[in-house]
């Protein structure tokens, strides 16, 4: 159970650090958040709520209370310094604030101030990525650490530490501005659990510098009222392979679409391991997606070329993932979600007998012209109505004209074969995602195949679904194969 947060911001420090420089003034750490709060205010255009040890009544009982408050707060800044390392409290309020509310509070609500020089081996594991605001200087030719605004900063001098405040003031209130929009996507979200929704989507955990936009999606998700797993960017247990795989897995177990954001640097491996946790996630989510029949989409920016990827086998990883701004994979993931959640209620038609014919689309880029035509022969020779979706525009017709006119074909076919040749496989889950609109007003059962034709070298289609029959004919498509799937689409018709 979580609790609801009532703070903005919760201060972990070492009490030694705080300790005044003479009887009747305030400490070094009283101060600067003292100066924090109203920097943080400017920038909020609100008072934040802060708590420290100071608002503690002498009569009660410590953990409780530390525990409750560390819970109930948005953010910790923690005050880092030899004595903060040697400190059971510290270390406690800070492994506490990782560990609760997960799905919102994670190593980024985290807020480093430097005050003395600490070995970063030193640091918790998953603090160690995160850039601290230092807070001292190193004696000229010495490795003596002079901690800024020290005893009592001066208004006038001590630049380099008002602009320390102002730096960490900065990044609060863009923390915890973001961070109200996201409270409210995961109420939506808890209210369509309550309501009964059970969809899950699996995001991979992504490297370092696509936190962001992993954060984006999931936002964009828990607004249309779907659960999300896992529950936060650095979330399954890394100590060793074995261990990461089980996490990875269990959470992959309910997942009705997988999705997986990918960037041009490879990640970190386990300790004692070769392959990075990046392509680990990769491998159990295109061997769950196979076996279950269930979408896997990858992204990758095309801000940059594969040739500039150095890594050899997270370049092989990346040819499968659709290239394209970010914003239109996001728009991409919430249409197939929709499906997902939606699922058709008018019923699926009769078409007659096993020997009757059915309306076949066969949709095949122009790059797959003569493949598609293989295809369309077959399909007659088999007794089936070919019909062949348009591939381009015609000179003249507008882009709205063609669009109608491909819906308009692929909504009155009796089944779709998308056929993925020399094409791309963008190219590929957009016709798949496109189908399957139109298919899942008619049909709930078997409604399409996704031909993977010739050549035999080329990137993964990066499609997997229930409803699609999944043909291996990077050989070359024989007849059996498409009988197979006109035989298929009979008894699925007939279900």
């Amino acid at each position: 159970m979580t609790t609801e947060p009532v703070h903005d911001i919760f201060i972990s420090y070492a009490h030694i650090d705080n300790e005044p420089c003479r009887k009747g003034c305030a400490g070094w750490v009283s101060t600067f958040v003292d100066n924090l709060r109203r920097e943080v205010s400017k920038k909020l255009g609100r008072r934040p709520s802060i708590w420290d040890d100071r608002g503690l009544e002498p009569n009660e009982r410590v953990t409780d209370t530390l525990m409750f408050q560390i819970a109930a707060s948005r953010t910790l800044v923690m005050f880092m310094s030899p004595s903060y390392w040697n400190s059971y409290w510290c270390k406690k309020e800070l492994v506490t604030f990782l560990n609760q509310n997960a799905a919102i509070k994670n190593k980024e609500s985290v807020f480093i101030i430097e005050l003395q020089p600490v070995d970063r081996d030193d640091w918790h594991h998953r603090l160690r990525e995160l850039t601290p605001v230092r807070m001292y200087d190193l004696k000229a030719g010495t490795d003596e650490a002079l901690q800024l605004g020290h005893p009592v900063p001066d208004p006038e001098s001590d630049r380099d530490y008002w602009a320390g405040v102002n730096q960490v003031a900065h990044l609060l209130a863009k923390h915890l501005k973001a961070f109200r929009t996201q409270e409210e996507a995961g109420a939506i979200a808890g209210e369509m659990a309550s309501a009964g929704s059970s969809s899950m989507i699996w995001i991979a955990e992504p490297t370092d510098d696509l936190i962001g936009n992993w954060r984006s999606l999931m936002d964009a998700l828990l607004q249309a009222g779907i659960a999300i797993k896992p529950v936060g960017p650095d979330c399954y247990e890394r100590g060793s392979e074995s261990a990461f795989e089980r996490s990875v897995k269990a959470d992959l177990a309910n997942a009705q679409m997988l999705v997986q954001l990918l960037g041009p640097h490879a990640g970190r491996k386990p300790k004692e391991g070769d392959v990075t946790f990046t392509a680990l996630q990769w491998t159990l989510a295109r061997e769950l997606a196979k076996t279950r029949q269930i979408p896997f989409l990858q992204w990758r920016s095309h801000d940059f070329t594969l040739e500039s990827v150095a890594d050899e086998s997270h370049r092989e990883l990346l040819k499968g993932a659709i290239a394209c701004g970010f914003e239109e994979f996001r728009q991409r993931v919430l249409v197939a979600v929709r499906d997902l959640i939606k699922p058709p209620e008018t019923p699926s038609p009769k078409i007659g007998n096993a020997g009757d014919s059915l309306a076949i689309c066969i949709n095949a880029n122009k790059t797959d012209r003569d493949l598609g035509d293989r295809v369309r022969d077959m399909l007659v020779d088999l007794g089936a109505d070919a019909l062949t979706a348009p591939s381009e525009p015609i000179p003249g017709q507008s882009p709205t004209d063609f669009n109608a006119q491909l819906d308009e074909v692929l909504t009155g076919s009796e089944g779709v074969i998308i056929v993925y040749g020399q094409t791309t496989p963008a190219w590929v889950q957009a016709q798949y995602v496109r189908a399957r609109k139109a298919q899942a007003q008619q049909r709930k059962g078997l409604w399409g195949a996704l031909l993977d034709g010739p050549p035999r070298e080329k990137p993964g289609h990066g499609v997997a679904a229930r409803n699609l029959m999944m043909l291996d004919c990077r050989d070359g498509p024989q007849q059996s194969h498409i009988e197979q799937f006109v035989n298929a689409l009979r008894e699925s018709s007939h279900a």
